[in-house]
């Protein structure tokens, strides 16, 4: 026989210890990213930079906001929750769906300042800029499609955003 499903440990503050994780995780990584490419952009020096640290910078804005979503998404969508808590907490659903949309722009934008600099440094090699730029367009037709699945999956699009509007 199958046992019920585990309800979620929710902390005296409210939120799940899974929630918890994300948040210091999420924010020790963001950190690191940003120290790290702060120091990429001081070795190279400003009249050295190149459209790949524009792009980082960039990358950087949207990991910031990502890192906002993500405290968003802990803090009032209740994150980590079990669906029997969640059932008792209906305004926190309308939250969970709402990273996936800027989760999936940071990955592309990331991948796309990864590609950058072998661009640069490899460029002058004719099959190499192929399979660069080849890996480029694969990344970005992930985001576009991950993008437009994200929006139109529910019917009415309303309903990935707010699942007690009827639909499927």
């Amino acid at each position: 026989m199958a046992s019920p499903p585990k309800r979620s440990e929710i902390l005296s503050t409210g939120l799940s210890r899974l929630a918890v994780n994300a948040v210091v995780v999420t924010t020790v990584f963001t950190f690191l990213g940003i120290l790290l490419a702060f120091l990429r952009f001081h070795a190279r020096g400003r009249a050295a930079l190149g459209k790949d640290d524009y792009v980082l910078m960039v990358v950087l804005l949207f990991l910031i906001l990502q890192m906002v979503g993500v405290y968003l998404h802990t803090f009032l969508g209740g994150q980590g929750w079990s669906v029997q808590d969640l059932a008792l907490h209906p305004e926190r659903i309308t939250w969970l769906l709402k990273p996936e949309l800027g989760y999936t722009i940071v990955i592309v934008l990331i991948k796309t300042s990864i590609l950058f600099p072998y661009l640069r440094i490899f460029g002058h090699l004719k099959m190499t800029k192929i399979h660069i730029y080849v890996l480029l367009a694969l990344s970005w037709s992930w985001g576009i499609g991950v993008f437009f699945v994200s929006v139109f999956q529910c019917t009415p699009i309303k309903k990935a955003w707010y699942p007690e509007v009827p639909g499927h």
